[in-house]
């Protein structure tokens, strides 16, 4: 079976599984974006790069704002992996941003 068809196979795999979750989060992001609410995006090492596509794209959406943190991509691999384990390293990266408590935080983790 070419990859292209079992990418796809997974694809409509997890959208099925997943679906109610995929709904929520698109209804709750929608919510945000109408009362004109930050939506906080997260992701480290390669999952970042999610982040940076959401933001500030030519027609894109204004809402989206990247949490991004230099320590936490990939210039330094073997550092930025061990920053990815330490407990407690959120409340710092987010003392960062000014974020309210009606912004909505979307966190992206790509696992094997």
């Amino acid at each position: 079976m070419p990859v292209v068809d079992l990418v796809l196979e997974r694809l409509s795999q997890l959208s099925e599984s997943h679906s109610a979750t995929i709904q929520a989060a698109a209804d709750t992001f929608a919510e945000h974006v109408q009362r004109d609410n930050l939506i906080h995006v997260f992701g480290a090492g390669h999952s970042h790069m999610l982040a940076e596509e959401l933001f500030f794209r030519a027609g894109g959406l204004l809402s989206f704002n990247p949490l991004l943190d230099p320590a936490l991509m990939l210039q330094s691999a073997i550092a930025a992996g061990d920053l990815e384990r330490v407990v407690d390293y959120a409340p710092i990266l987010l003392g960062k941003y000014p974020i309210a408590d009606t912004d909505a935080i979307l966190v992206i983790l790509l696992r094997h």
